[in-house]
């Protein structure tokens, strides 16, 4: 809260007028959150693919003693 407190007089001591800056970084959070976004869905995809590779690992040791056995 005192953080917020001090953006927004900052903010409207600059010679920037208040409306521009406050445009302004609602762009660089914009920005900010589809790159959050896209490492969101980059990690996803690569937990998806850890997950079908550890599944197709234990179909393999699953099958491993009983080739053993014959």
């Amino acid at each position: 809260m005192k953080k917020t407190i001090l953006i927004v007089l900052l903010l409207a001591t600059t010679s920037v007028p208040l409306h521009a800056r406050l445009k302004d970084q609602a762009r660089h959070l914009e920005k900010g959150v589809q790159k959050l976004a896209s490492s969101q869905h980059r990690l996803w995809k690569v937990a998806r693919t850890l997950w079908t590779r550890v599944q197709q690992l234990e179909k393999e040791l699953q099958k491993q003693p009983a080739a053993k056995k014959a």
